[in-house]
């Protein structure tokens, strides 16, 4: 594939309609980032729903990872402040 060239799928008419008001409000570049930033926040759904699913089937290893690492953090500190605002018995 050419540099610069990508693979789009077909538009919707409410994706074609939506892309249409685009072009007449924000300039090349706007367009291109708003398309960069949907391609990325598709990938993030993506990997969540597969989280989602493998937590569902309780296919979940836990293993030392930034995500784990964080998340227990995170858990510890909500805790602890829900613990002091007695909002945990």
């Amino acid at each position: 594939m050419p540099h610069g060239q990508r693979l789009v799928a077909p538009l919707s008419l409410d994706q074609a309609a939506a892309l249409h008001r685009a072009w007449r409000t924000k300039d090349v570049v706007e367009i291109i980032d708003i398309g960069e930033a949907t391609t990325i926040s598709s990938r993030a759904r993506g990997v969540m729903i597969r989280m989602l699913g493998q937590g569902v089937r309780g296919a979940i290893v836990r293993g030392k990872g930034a995500v784990i690492e964080r998340w227990n953090m995170w858990s510890r500190a909500t805790a602890s402040t829900a613990g002091k605002l007695g909002h945990m018995e």
